[in-house]
C-alpha cells in the first residue's frame, strides 16, 4: 500500500564538482540514477573522502550515497548520509523527505512526520511532503483530521493524483466514513485500473456498508496483489 512519492533519484556532482576533483567514473557512478548501489556507494564514498567537496556539492554525495544505502534496504545508513547531507545544508528538502522514508521503512512514523513538517516549512507547496505525512498520519491512526488536511492540501497542489487519492481514502477509512473513502478510491481506480491498495480499499469499504459488490474488488485486488490483505491488516484494517 505504501508509496515512494518523491523520487528518490540521484543528484548532479559533476555540474558543480571541480574537475579534477576525482575520477570522472567515480562521479558518473555517484550521481547515476541506474547504477548498482554498491558502485554507486564506492563512487560517492571516494568523492566524500577526496577532501574536495564542502557544502552543497558535498551535501549531494552523501544524499546519492543514502540512496544507494536506502535501496540496499540498509535504512540506518541511509538516514545517516540524509542527516549528514541536512547538516552541510540544512534547506536540503529533497534530503528531508527521503530522511523520513527511511524512517517509515523502520516503522518510526513519528520521526518521519517530524521530517515531512520540516520539508512543508522549507516548501509549503510540496505535495510529495503533505501526502506522505497525510499518510504517516493514517498509519498512526491518530491526528485524523490533520491528516485529511494533509490529504486536501496536497491534492490542492497536484489534482487527481492517483496515490494521493488512495491515501485520502484510507484516512476516510480510519474515520469511518466509508462513502467519501469509495469515492476517493473510485477515482484513484480510474486513474490506475490496477491499483490494488485502492481496489481493496473500496471493496473493504463498501463491504463495511453491506454491499456485496465489494467481494469482487477485493478478489481483484488480490489477483494483483496476494497479500494486500495482510498489508492493510499491518496498518490496522483488518
Amino acid at each position: 500500500m505504501r508509496r515512494i512519492l518523491l523520487s528518490i533519484c540521484a543528484m548532479t556532482i559533476a555540474a558543480v564538482a571541480p574537475a579534477r576533483a576525482q575520477t570522472q567514473q567515480q562521479i558518473d557512478w555517484c550521481e547515476g540514477d541506474e547504477v548498482p548501489s554498491d558502485l554507486s556507494i564506492g563512487g560517492c564514498t571516494a568523492v566524500i573522502q577526496s577532501g574536495k567537496f564542502t557544502g552543497k556539492k558535498l551535501a549531494v554525495a552523501f544524499y546519492n550515497r543514502g540512496i544507494a544505502y536506502y535501496y540496499k534496504k540498509e535504512y540506518d545508513r541511509a538516514i545517516e548520509d540524509y542527516s549528514q547531507a541536512i547538516r552541510l545544508d540544512p534547506k536540503y528538502a529533497a534530503a528531508f523527505v527521503n530522511r523520513g522514508i527511511a524512517y517509515e521503512r523502520k516503522g518510526q512514523y513519528d520521526r518521519a512526520i517530524e521530517n515531512y513538517s520540516q520539508v512543508i516549512r522549507l516548501d509549503p507547496k510540496n505535495a510529495f511532503a503533505f501526502n506522505n505525512r497525510c499518510w504517516a498520519r493514517a498509519i498512526l491512526g491518530r491526528e485524523l483530521r490533520e491528516a485529511l488536511a494533509d490529504c486536501d492540501a496536497s491534492l490542492r497542489l497536484r489534482p487527481n493524483d492517483a496515490a494521493t487519492l488512495d491515501s485520502r481514502g484510507f484516512v476516510h477509512i480510519k474515520l469511518g466514513q466509508f462513502d467519501p473513502a469509495i469515492a476517493d478510491y473510485s477515482a484513484a481506480i480510474a486513474i490506475d485500473a490496477k491499483a490494488a491498495p485502492a481496489l481493496y480499499g473500496r471493496g473493504y469499504a463498501r463491504q463495511k456498508k453491506g454491499d456485496a459488490s465489494g467481494a469482487a474488488d477485493i478478489a481483484a485486488a488480490k489477483a494483483i496483489q496476494p497479500d494486500i490483505a495482510e498489508e492493510y491488516a499491518k496498518n490496522g484494517v483488518k
